[in-house]
């Protein structure tokens, strides 16, 4: 099964980094190499800006690019509207950058589904994607056409996994499964990298009662992984794990890895288990990845894009992937590995030849 793609502009990475994207420089990317991102591609928005996320759109649409725009959160409702009324798909950018707006996120996306873009009779008026939608609950309680996530490796690198949630079996024998839907999941810490883990809590793995960890581990041997106690593996906390402070000093931001990170990171010397969750991050990428598409195979809509972690991974399982203009801009080796994966290993020689009008033997 081939993977769909979609492509991001990155417009929030250059925000974070106060640098800009030239809309032009993004324009002529997705003439050369839009091909490669069936999903669609998403306007070059401006943070907080809802007029010039809106004139860029416009400028795009008129150079013959059919991107799909942006509208945020905290900017003017009229701007979404104006969009319900010239294109019938819509990204909602909901990035909480502080605890308080995090907290109310969830009204205000009900506020926004009910008054703008919800029929008499329930029913989405256009199709509307959800930018960086990592919280399970809210991909569930809205009827998004599409999302893009990032949690399968970022839950990775900071030690958790996804896990169904436990249930009394029916019969009144006291034994505990767990619920097959996947619509009530929750995240796990399974590794010395989860900083919480030093203080033994309800979600980690490690502190939960033998049952209940016994049948978590049937679970993950299931899908073929293993899980070693806590004291086999390294306590050092690993710096990209650290949480850096916003302004204002509410609310943190983990640190992001590189687009393309092929090599498993292992955090100890000496390891029982070949396919651990507890000491290998590649791993549990690869776990979170089988989770999400053990959830896709039930939950058909929304469509989840999911952000690399390592591409190679997302497309081997078939799953839908989100890339980022910002590090595909310079056309070098991030580019370079893109196309490799996509189209095999002389794709990108052709398509360099290809804008020269030269054939490719």
């Amino acid at each position: 099964m081939k993977s769909k793609g979609i492509l991001d502009s990155g417009a929030f990475t250059a925000f974070s980094k106060k640098t800009e994207i030239d809309v032009d420089e993004y324009i002529e990317f997705i003439k050369k190499h839009g091909h490669y991102f069936q999903g669609g591609w998403i306007s070059l928005d401006s943070i907080g800006d809802g007029e010039k996320s809106y004139r860029n759109w416009e400028y795009m649409r008129q150079q013959g690019i059919d991107v799909i725009p942006v509208f945020h959160i905290n900017t003017d409702e009229k701007w979404l509207e104006k969009y319900m009324q010239e294109t019938n798909y819509i990204a909602i950018g909901v990035l909480a950058r502080n605890l308080k707006m995090r907290a109310q996120l969830p009204a205000i996306l009900e506020r926004l589904w009910k008054t703008h873009l919800l029929d008499n009779e329930g029913n989405p008026k256009v199709k509307v994607h959800g930018l960086g939608m990592t919280t399970l609950p809210l991909v569930i309680r809205f009827p998004w056409y599409s999302v893009d996530s990032f949690s399968a490796a970022m839950g990775a690198s900071r030690g958790i996994v996804l896990v169904p949630e436990l249930q009394c079996r029916k019969g009144g024998d006291g034994k505990i499964g767990y619920k097959t839907d996947f619509s009530s999941a929750t995240w796990m810490e399974i590794s010395s990298r989860c900083r919480r883990s030093y203080r033994p809590s309800g979600s980690s793995y490690h502190a939960l009662p033998p049952l209940v960890r016994k049948t978590y581990l049937k679970y993950f041997e299931e899908r073929g992984y293993s899980v070693t106690p806590l004291e086999n593996s390294c306590k050092r906390p690993l710096p990209f794990t650290r949480m850096k402070k916003t302004k204002g000093g509410e609310g943190a931001l983990p640190e992001y890895k590189p687009l393309f990170d092929s090599h498993p990171i292992k955090e100890t010397a000496e390891s029982p288990g070949s396919i651990c969750l507890t000491d290998d991050e590649e791993q549990r990428f690869l776990y979170n990845l089988d989770f999400w598409k053990e959830f896709q195979r039930m939950f058909k809509t929304p469509i989840i894009y999911h952000s690399p972690g390592n591409l190679s991974h997302i497309i081997n399982k078939g799953l839908p992937f989100l890339l980022s203009y910002f590090p595909l801009r310079n056309e070098g080796a991030a580019l370079k590995k893109m196309i490799e994966i996509l189209g095999g290993e002389n794709s990108y020689e052709a398509t360099k030849a290809q804008q020269k009008g030269e054939s490719v033997p």
